[in-house]
């Protein structure tokens, strides 16, 4: 296996997965096949999944197929959201209720293994979303003045909005939020969104202070219940409902599942993501309706051939399971190697071919030195 990186002294390369990676590599290819076509692409996926699980990494695991649910899937399936849940939580629930082994060796569990990889793998992919710029002349009160449209009076506000706990803005911003939704106009909607955010950020670094004192968020999070993005997450709720009573939506289970993402402490996801989710539930609501099929389509084109690649998932944990249970701490040394990649793709082309170079010369080096008995 190829590893041209330099992770450092601080990963130690002795940990192992369970089937002998190095930890430190086995995050790295698990990406790097998940985006690569094919039936060979997949079976590799398969592979590092089962070494992954087996090698005590299932959340790590779970995390890589939320961020690519979310980096290249998005819109283009949103149903992926709701069956990623059911299978994880179907996962967990297992995981807890097992000794590890029995719950790697369980057909069971496998099979959600590979439903979750083969489905994923067979969306087709679309770009990010992009977010749009919102600068700091739109917090100016001159601004608000001329961009705010004062005539819109919208139920969904005036069901959400609380004049006792809310500022004054946030009713303003809400309203042309709506609006844009009605509109169908994402990029409007979500630039509403986003200055929602950046507005608490302002007011919490130079006021300590935020839009609301009404604490929308669920009891169990534990800080920022009153945070402007539950006003958002609130609205877009109240434009779902109206939206499906209408009959122009079918999607109450995925849209459901995204809310609940949002709204509750979910692990895995960090502030960006649940900015992502909030993005996801203002393209159902600005986008869907205008759909000729207003639901998700099926996540399973063909099950025939879904069917008979599950069928060969088995072997891919038999394979890793006949390999001893790996010691050390796996997991952290897993994280250590993602944390390097991550920072080696901040760096820009001249400078990773610098360091290419380098060790090109110290490679060399070395074996001149070992040839001439240096």
């Amino acid at each position: 296996m190829d590893d041209p990186i330099n992770y450092g002294d601080s990963i130690d390369e002795t940990v192992r997965t369970r089937s002998g990676y190095p930890a430190r590599d086995v995050l790295k290819n698990f990406k790097q096949y998940l985006e690569q076509p094919g039936a060979e692409a997949s079976a590799k996926c398969l592979h590092y999944s089962a070494d992954l699980i087996t090698s005590g990494c299932m959340e790590i695991w779970e995390k890589v197929l939320w961020d690519y649910a979310f980096d290249h899937v998005s819109m283009t399936n949103v149903r992926i959201f709701l069956f990623l849940k059911q299978q994880f939580d179907a996962l967990q629930s297992s995981f807890g209720l097992l000794p590890s082994e029995d719950f790697y060796k369980r057909p069971e569990n496998q099979k959600i293994v590979g439903s979750c990889v083969l489905i994923i793998r067979a969306i087709p992919r679309r770009p990010p979303l992009k977010m749009p710029r919102v600068g700091p002349e739109t917090h100016r009160d001159d601004w608000l003045d001329g961009a705010l449209n004062h005539d819109f009076h919208h139920d969904a506000v005036l069901r959400t909005f609380k004049p006792a706990h809310d500022a004054p803005i946030l009713r303003k911003i809400g309203e042309e939020f709506i609006q844009a939704c009605k509109d169908g106009a994402t990029e409007r909607a979500l630039f509403w969104m986003k200055w929602i955010f950046d507005e608490e950020q302002l007011l919490k670094r130079e006021q300590q202070a935020s839009l609301s004192t009404f604490e929308r968020g669920p009891s169990t999070w534990n800080k920022q219940r009153n945070h402007g993005s539950f006003f958002i997450g609130a609205l877009l709720l109240e434009m779902y409902k109206e939206l499906s009573r209408n009959r122009v939506i079918r999607m109450d289970e995925e849209f459901k599942t995204l809310f609940i993402l949002f709204f509750h402490p979910y692990k895995p996801f960090s502030q960006k993501r649940r900015c992502d989710l909030l993005a996801l539930m203002i393209q159902i609501v600005c986008e869907v309706p205008r759909w000729k099929v207003p639901a998700c389509p099926e996540l399973i084109s063909d099950p025939v051939k879904f069917n008979r690649a599950l069928g060969h998932v088995h072997t891919f944990f038999q394979e890793v399971l006949a390999y001893d249970a790996p010691s050390g701490n796996i997991s952290k040394e897993v994280k250590k190697g993602n944390q390097a990649m991550v920072g080696m793709r901040k760096l820009n082309n001249k400078q990773l071919a610098q360091m290419q170079m380098e060790r090109k010369f110290e490679a060399y080096d070395s074996a001149f030195n070992s040839a001439m008995g240096f």
